[in-house]
């Protein structure tokens, strides 16, 4: 498991739009919208496929076959993509080096307002990913639309990032990234509701994916926005990192709270992560607008 860690660290969308950042700065936004539109399609499509090859076989069958398809598909395409031979220099322009750089951005009041945002944004998503199963059920919700309502998730991110697709680019990130923060809280809410009707629970997967899918493009672009005069990869990588320990502490911690405080507290809690997400991210902005001003 550490190494399954580490290679998705070295590889998912952080490394990704580090290397987009490179090639695609003129056209930066849409790049990673489309990466991430693709990758959305992930969970959507694995799902299916990972139920469907543990019933013909085994635990180990399935792996081995992810493991082929890593080997076979994904090492050649990493393996064809261009090399980057600019001086790191260059990449820097006139950004101060080194240990200046990171004393600097750690200074940065947007980078610690981004970095509780980012948080508490992770904190969110990871405890509901991991329990929104035991949450429906609090709301009475039946087991057939509890599974279809789960299922919306992936779907929802895609759609989310469909729309961006179109209109984000319209939008300064201070909008888009506001409304994607303040789809976490609003999907609480919604959830709230499930007692009220069975369709509440579908409304809740749609914002809660929507959303989702929306702040990982703000993720990747918010460092490159409001940390501008500080390297990309090295801003969003500080910044990723407060995000995977979230992720990393949110499943567990969401047990605890709903083993020892029960699922009503619990939304409550989730529902003032988001919160604070919401406004860390628009104290992140004025700050970011002080300082160009």
């Amino acid at each position: 498991m550490c190494l399954a860690g580490l290679a998705m660290s070295l590889t998912l969308y952080e490394a990704a739009f580090t290397a987009i950042r490179e090639f695609e700065r003129e056209a930066f936004r849409r790049s990673i919208t489309t990466l991430s539109l693709v990758g959305g399609f992930a969970s959507t499509l694995f799902w299916p496929l990972t139920h469907a090859l543990l019933s013909w076989g085994s635990w180990r069958s399935t792996l081995v076959c992810f493991a082929t398809l890593q080997l076979l598909i994904c090492l050649p395409l990493h393996l064809a993509l261009p090399g980057h031979n600019a001086d790191p220099r260059e990449l820097a322009g006139d950004q101060p080096a080194g240990a200046e750089q990171a004393s600097g951005l750690l200074r940065s009041p947007v980078f610690w307002a981004l970095s509780l945002a980012l948080f508490a944004a992770s904190m969110f998503s990871g405890a509901v990913s991991a329990h929104a199963a035991g949450l429906l059920k609090h709301q009475q919700v039946s087991e057939s639309v509890m599974l279809w309502s789960m299922g919306l998730f992936g779907p929802m991110q895609v759609v989310g990032r469909l729309l961006d697709l179109g209109w984000g680019n319209r939008l300064p990130l201070k909008w888009t990234g506001g409304l994607a923060f303040a789809g976490f809280p609003v999907a609480m809410l919604l959830l709230s509701l499930c007692h009220n009707g069975q369709p509440w629970a579908f409304a809740f997967s749609c914002v809660y994916g929507m959303a989702n899918g929306v702040l990982t493009i703000v993720s990747g672009l918010a460092p490159a926005e409001m940390l501008g005069s500080y390297p990309y990869a090295q801003s969003l990588g500080w910044l990723s990192g407060f995000g995977m320990l979230a992720r990393a502490l949110a499943p567990a911690l969401g047990a605890l709270m709903l083993t020892w405080a029960g699922p009503g507290f619990t939304m409550i809690a989730l529902a003032l992560v988001g919160v604070v997400g919401l406004l860390s991210f628009e104290a992140a902005c004025r700050a970011a607008s002080k300082q160009t001003a």
